[in-house]
């Protein structure tokens, strides 16, 4: 009997100011909420959502540099049994393309910890810079049949 799981993610975004001028400091993320799909166990799926990417909109006016940072809120976790849950380090987030001239990290980031995904060059510090994200999640053998969801958290700080 195959077992299947179904996984939905929320989108969040949070900035985080160093500077106390009027500044505008902006981040999008385009869909805020997404169905990953459904997976058997086992499964090892890269470029996920499949058709689409998710879209991070960066915005400043400031001059400074700036870093985008991603993270989970909580663990993807079993919407009906919250214990029953997939381990951080079995799904993973990675740059896959920008229109920035900044550095985005496109090899494959598990989320035990918060990481840097962009780091704008000095040319952006005023403007508008679209980070495209994917995921890729295993399924780990033992996984509880069910849907599961957690919010990824997207975070803009100024390094200036």
């Amino acid at each position: 009997m195959n077992k299947k799981i179904y996984l939905l993610l929320s989108l969040v975004f949070i900035f985080v100011f160093q500077t106390f001028a009027y500044a505008t400091l902006q981040v999008t993320v385009d869909p805020a909420s997404i169905n990953l799909g459904s997976f058997n166990l086992n499964d090892d799926t890269r470029d996920l959502p499949r058709d689409r990417t998710i879209r991070v909109i960066c915005t400043t006016d400031q001059g400074n540099p700036w870093e985008l940072k991603i993270n989970l809120e909580s663990l993807l976790a079993n919407l009906d049994n919250p214990s029953a849950v997939i381990p951080e380090t079995n799904f993973w987030w990675y740059g896959f393309r920008t229109n920035g001239t900044g550095s985005l990290v496109t090899t494959d980031q598990d989320f035990s910890l918060e990481r840097v995904v962009y780091t704008s060059s000095p040319l952006e510090g005023n403007g508008e810079v679209i980070v495209e994200v994917k995921f890729r999640i295993k399924i780990p053998n033992s996984t509880q049949s069910g849907n599961y969801g957690t919010r990824v958290l997207f975070t803009i700080v100024e390094t200036a």
